[in-house]
C-alpha cells in the first residue's frame, strides 16, 4: 500500500501545486466593455461615457469610478484598432477615468464623439 501512496505522490502533489498555484486573476473574469462615446461638461472635461448603441449605456464618471476600483469591469476605447484601457486617475483629491497613454490621442475620452442625449426619465 505504502509503494502505491509513494508512485503516486509526486504526481498528486504536482497537480495540487498546478491547481492551489494559478488562482483566477480578476483581470481574466472582468467583464470588458467597449466604450464609444464620452459625456462631457461646459468645459469640456469628461464626466462619463456611453456604450452599446443603438440602445445606448450611460455611465457617469463617480460610477466608473467606483466599478473599475471594484474590480466588476474593465472599460475600453477602440479607434483605428488601437486600444486603450479606461483607468482611475487621482488628481488634487479627485478621482477622475482617464485612458493609458499609447501613440494614439483618438482613442483618448477626450476626443470620442459626444454621447446621444439621455431620454428623459418620467
Amino acid at each position: 500500500m505504502l509503494v502505491h501512496f509513494v508512485r503516486a505522490w509526486p504526481i498528486a502533489a504536482l497537480l495540487f501545486a498546478w491547481l492551489t498555484s494559478a488562482p483566477i486573476s480578476p483581470a481574466h473574469s472582468l467583464e470588458q466593455i467597449h466604450v464609444i462615446r464620452s459625456i462631457t461638461d461646459a468645459d469640456g472635461e469628461v464626466v462619463g461615457f456611453c456604450y452599446d448603441p443603438p440602445d445606448w449605456v450611460w455611465v457617469d464618471e463617480p460610477d466608473a469610478v467606483e466599478a473599475i476600483e471594484k474590480g466588476l469591469v474593465s472599460y475600453y476605447t477602440e479607434v483605428n484598432g488601437i486600444r486603450a484601457e479606461v483607468y482611475v486617475r487621482e488628481i488634487d483629491g479627485e478621482k477622475h477615468i482617464w485612458t493609458r497613454r499609447d501613440n494614439s490621442t483618438e482613442n483618448n475620452l477626450s476626443n470620442l464623439d459626444e454621447c446621444p442625449d439621455r431620454p428623459e426619465i418620467v
